[in-house]
């Protein structure tokens, strides 16, 4: 009896942990253990490592052959600046997150046929071929969203690079990524595609811009939209670990700053559980506006010194021009610029109070983009704005997910009040900046050059005599006994023998 309670004790010790021991633990991620939280709550994900032994062994047993290509690229956690797809797209503050796309391959020699296997987040196997010709890489609206990336990102490929013929391939996608929780799913595919597609030709682009813009050409491809984020496919390609990145798309400046392991914030990524259906027709049916007014916020942003030196004034001559609600979205693009500016000096400063009421501010913009209803408004601020450690929260991705910086400390009685939240099918990430796309390995030889067929090819074997070794003082093991060489003579001249 005695030992059975002892053993109940125990149990109840091990369940609960000291938060100043947990806030202990909480300073190395890479050792956090998923299992000690609420199994509701928390969504573990599998390394990299995982990751590629898993499709080894799909492609083993797909194709039975070993892949010769491994490449990742990782997702894109965007803490400001995605928050509606109505603005056009200005400066932006992200990070590369642990959850990866990863894809294996091997060329075909001498074939033109892609043969494609995927094993995304959802756990559905999927597979597609296709020959690749021009009329087989045109997407159509009925085709799943991997298979539009792959024909987007071999058209950008071929386009780019002016590739007259690419050869077949042989490939497994895997992925840890969620496709609909605002961690630019896409973009890391189409990213580790392209890597792949180097990859496997042996070619590679040396500036990152150029990678970004390509890539971006083929999502575009892809989604047949204009609403590509750059700073999505961009982040994907540089992320560096314990690193957080402002880019702005007008003018291409990347600012760094750093956001290592033993900060005393984390990053939480909580999912909305939304009516995604309701939520993706209305974006349909305002697709046409909204473009046009992105176009419109774009002209006058790039336009703005002009709009300044206007005897008027910069927004009553911009008023004359354009539409209210543009010179609205424009004015809100300014000091969106400037949230995200002030944010970047408070994460590089470590004034996490100052970041989190910047977070607050950003979700009170972003609600009033999104049209939020004031019960919606209620609910999320009542999720977490009595939590204690709770320094601020924001919408990101169009509303489908709220970012939340805690501290590591009180880390614990989030996910525990988190758990018990009548929310079903809601999962949450503990986000960590890691690096940016890599190839695992890469055994792929170069593509041979074919020439046209030669007349006449002759094949002679050089055979010789051994050497006495006795005779020349020479070592037996330093001179092999026989050698033979294997000479090719062409000659172009004449076609007879």
């Amino acid at each position: 009896m005695n030992d059975k309670s002892g053993d109940a004790r125990t149990a109840c010790t091990t369940a609960s942990v000291p938060d100043d021991q947990f806030s202990r633990d909480c300073h190395e991620p890479v050792k956090t253990r998923p299992n000690e939280y609420p199994s509701k709550s928390v969504s573990s994900s599998p390394s990299v490592d995982e990751l590629r032994r898993l499709a080894e062994q799909e492609f083993v047993g797909c194709y039975g052959l070993f892949p010769t290509c491994a490449v990742f690229a990782p997702g894109c956690l965007t803490v400001a600046g995605n928050e509606s797809a109505d603005l056009a797209e200005t400066r932006s503050l992200s990070m590369a997150v642990q959850l990866v796309t990863l894809v294996v391959g091997k060329r075909s020699h001498g074939s033109k046929l892609c043969q494609v296997k995927t094993l995304l987040d959802s756990g559905e196997r999927e597979s597609c071929e296709f020959r690749l010709n021009d009329a087989n890489l045109c997407t159509s609206t009925g085709e799943a969203s991997w298979i539009r990336c792959l024909k987007g990102a071999i058209r950008s490929f071929k386009e780019w690079r002016r590739a007259q013929v690419l050869p077949g391939f042989k490939v497994v996608i895997v992925s840890s990524l969620p496709a609909k929780l605002g961690l630019g799913s896409d973009s890391a595919l189409v990213v580790a595609l392209y890597a792949l597609l180097e990859a496997i030709t042996g070619t590679c682009t040396g500036n990152v811009m150029e990678k970004m813009l390509v890539c971006q050409l083929a999502q575009r491809l892809a989604t047949n939209s204009c609403k590509v984020r750059a700073s999505d496919i961009l982040v994907s390609i540089i992320g560096a670990e314990g690193r957080i990145f402002a880019f702005d798309a007008q003018t291409l400046d990347v600012d760094r700053a750093n956001w290592n392991d033993d900060t005393d914030v984390q990053l939480v990524l909580v999912e909305l559980n939304d009516d995604d259906t309701e939520r993706e027709g209305s974006s349909a049916q305002r697709d046409e506006s909204s473009k046009a007014r992105c176009e419109q916020v774009a002209t006058a942003m790039n336009t703005m010194s002009r709009w300044r030196a206007h005897p008027a004034g910069a927004w009553s001559s911009m008023g004359l021009s354009f539409p209210r609600e543009t010179t609205e979205m424009v004015n809100d693009a300014i000091v969106r610029d400037a949230r995200i500016g002030n944010m970047t000096n408070a994460i590089r400063r470590e004034r996490w109070e100052e970041f989190g009421e910047l977070l607050r501010e950003n979700h009170r913009f972003a609600c009033k983009r999104l049209n939020f209803s004031p019960d919606d408004i209620k609910r999320i601020e009542n999720m977490f704005e009595p939590t204690e450690g709770v320094l601020g929260f924001s919408v990101v991705n169009c509303g489908t997910s709220v970012v939340t910086l805690v501290r590591k400390s009180k880390l614990k009685t989030f996910i525990s009040r988190l758990s018990r939240a009548e929310i079903p099918r809601q999962r949450c990430y503990l986000i960590k900046a890691c690096t940016g796309a890599s190839t695992i390995y890469a055994y792929e030889r170069p593509a041979s050059t074919k020439y046209s067929p030669h007349p006449r090819l002759t094949v002679k074997h050089h055979l010789r005599e051994k050497i006495n070794t006795e005779e020349n003082n020479v070592r037996k093991y330093d001179v092999p006994l026989y050698v033979n060489t294997i000479s090719l003579f062409v000659s172009r001249g004449s076609s007879k023998s």
